[in-house]
């Protein structure tokens, strides 16, 4: 259930994980399999509230639409992030670089600090650090008082997450630090994978 595929020609299709968390740090990676023609991809957290709330974007890209519901995604088209927050929304800054087929991006979310940082195989955009705790080097802040969700939107991509288990054998197989989790690139010093054995 981590493989997805959207195969139309045009228009974006959201996927939503399934372990909502609102404190910790957590880690999870994405790999764009195919970007045929006019392809994008957006990775990142979105709020409960965003996925309740009937937004138009739940059938569309995260780009503001009038929605005030947390969520914050990195875009493959520029590097962009592209957020919606309670005061604001329709917002995008620069931050990395585009990516496309191929490429893994890593996303460490910490709730302790409010803060997310994006990783493009293996190195965090913005000269991020996603260890530096308060400090939140390269970070993109979030909102706090939210409880978050993983969010990977598509259009005309395919594309494979990694939670905890992959879908394919990736080449490293590392773990964070209880020992979990099989990600190609090592989480960060105090974040977790996304299972039920570490959000019990």
């Amino acid at each position: 259930n981590n493989k997805i595929v959207y195969a139309a020609s045009s228009g974006w299709r959201p996927a939503f994980g399934t372990f909502p968390v609102s404190e910790g740090k957590w880690y999870f990676e994405v790999k764009g399999l195919l970007f045929p023609g006019t392809s994008y991809m957006q990775i990142g957290w979105v709020s409960l509230e965003y996925t309740g709330n009937g937004n138009s974007a739940l059938t569309d890209e995260i780009s503001g639409w009038g929605n005030t519901d947390p969520a914050v995604v990195y875009d493959s088209r520029a590097g962009n992030i592209y957020y919606q927050f309670v005061t604001s929304n329709s917002n995008d800054t620069s931050y990395g670089d585009s990516y496309t087929a191929g490429d893994i991006i890593g996303v460490a979310l910490d709730l302790d600090n409010n803060n997310i940082y994006f990783a493009e195989d293996n190195t965090w955009k913005n000269s991020g650090d996603p260890t530096s705790g308060a400090t939140g080097t390269g970070a993109h802040s979030i909102v706090s008082g939210y409880t978050w969700v993983p969010f990977i939107g598509l259009n005309n991509t395919t594309a494979e997450a990694t939670f905890a288990s992959p879908v394919q054998a990736n080449t490293s197989d590392a773990t964070d630090g209880n020992s979990r989790g099989q990600f190609e690139f090592a989480p960060p010093s105090g974040y977790l994978a996304i299972c039920s054995k570490n959000t019990a």
